[in-house]
């Protein structure tokens, strides 16, 4: 267990918690969770329907649900990635947040490159002399959805299958 895990598990005693799973279990802990569940309902990285809230922080005030930051919604696919490296080994705190990071910004980058295709469509197809417009348009609907494709494999590496598996074994291990 890394230092970090360490530091929180003491703080979740000073808390009254034996544990990080009965802190999980408790009344605070799941109020704090329907508050964050109002505050963002889609997956921080793939946009999809929001399924776990991840720490990003195990400071007190996040533990104690007196602040807002120190928690991100995602859904338990982004959060097995963020969480696991390829090998299925849990991560520490500072490598699934850097992780978190990557795959926010490439989200980012993403949705502008889209955002910029769809505003290029736009002029094109307000050009009174171009005729072919329902052409041009699905041309650009073909171009964000392979653009779409490459970047959520580029997400997971084309290693999906491989860390599923590697945590399906790790799981049958225990």
């Amino acid at each position: 267990m890394t230092q970090e895990y360490e530091d929180r598990d003491k703080l979740l005693l000073e808390m009254g918690y034996d544990s990080y799973n009965s802190y999980l279990l408790s009344p605070l802990w799941q109020g704090i969770k329907v508050r964050q569940i109002c505050r963002c309902r889609t997956c921080m990285v793939c946009g999809e329907k929001m399924e776990v809230v991840h720490h990003t922080s195990y400071d007190r005030k996040v533990l104690e649900g007196k602040t807002k930051s120190g928690l991100v919604s995602l859904c338990h696919r982004c959060h097995k990635l963020i969480e696991f490296n390829e090998a299925g080994r849990k991560r520490t705190l500072k490598g699934a947040n850097k992780k978190l990071r990557e795959f926010t910004q490439k989200r980012v980058a993403y949705h502008k490159q889209k955002k910029a295709s769809q505003h290029k469509t736009k002029e094109k197809s307000n050009n009174p002399t171009n005729r072919n417009w329902k052409a041009i348009a699905e041309r650009t609907k073909q171009n964000i959805e392979q653009t779409r494709r490459a970047t959520i494999k580029s997400l997971c590496g084309g290693r999906l299958l491989d860390i599923a598996r590697s945590m399906k074994q790790t799981c049958l291990s225990i």
